[in-house]
């Protein structure tokens, strides 16, 4: 596990560290080959969605669902992955936020930050540094917590997206919701998601869990 650690990137690679932050990319691009839990699974439904054979797959995913204490990106991929194979099959989905994801438009782009709720955090710089959270801290899962509730209200005010994620919009913030149905998100002017009803506490939590993270990595 990692604490507070930064690295340079370049854009692209920027680009490519935001789309693992939503647990919905490929699954071919997810499975990699390590021969450990939960890898080997999703290798198994990687295998099986290949040759067409939705039961196979459809276990070897729920055996990722079953594996206790794995990273919460773990379970939204396998979920991904299930409501791909048949979206309308899927009955008495977890009511649970597994993670919020904020998008903040400035000069250069954006800045990212990623909370779960297995206590990880993420935030992309606009100017590329990285810092990843990975370590059990009770200040820092405070702060975790904190912007996971902030944003929780809002999953009954957004329905879910069904199509594919939609590229960031110019010079519009957004938060994304990740649900075990899918992905929730809003976005409109910074401005005006910054202060309005339902959104300002969100971001006034994601603000504190991002001053927490740059000074902890600058302590490491």
């Amino acid at each position: 596990m990692e604490a507070a650690t930064t690295h340079p990137s370049s854009v692209v690679r920027m680009t490519e560290l935001r789309e693992v932050l939503f647990g919905d990319v490929p699954i071919e691009d997810w499975a990699g080959s390590s021969p450990g839990v939960p890898w080997i699974h999703f290798q198994d439904a990687e295998h099986a969605m290949a040759r067409a054979d939705v039961p196979a797959a459809e276990a070897a995913l729920r055996a990722v669902l079953d594996t206790p204490a794995l990273e919460s990106r773990q379970y939204l991929q396998a979920w991904s992955c299930l409501r791909q194979l048949d979206r309308d099959a899927l009955t008495g989905l977890p009511e649970r936020l597994f993670g919020v994801v904020l998008d903040v438009p400035l000069e250069q782009g954006w800045d990212t930050i990623a909370a779960y709720d297995d206590h990880t955090a993420r935030y992309l710089n606009q100017g590329g540094g990285v810092i990843v959270w990975d370590v059990p801290d009770s200040t820092m899962d405070a702060l975790i917590d904190a912007l996971l509730d902030a944003t929780r209200p809002l999953l009954a005010t957004v329905g879910v997206w069904e199509s594919a994620r939609p590229a960031l919009t110019a010079e519009q913030a957004r938060i994304s919701m990740l649900t075990a149905e899918g992905l929730h998100f809003t976005e409109g002017a910074f401005e005006k998601v910054a202060d309005g009803p339902g959104t300002a506490a969100v971001f006034a939590a994601a603000a504190a869990l991002m001053s927490a993270l740059i000074e902890r990595s600058q302590g490491f």
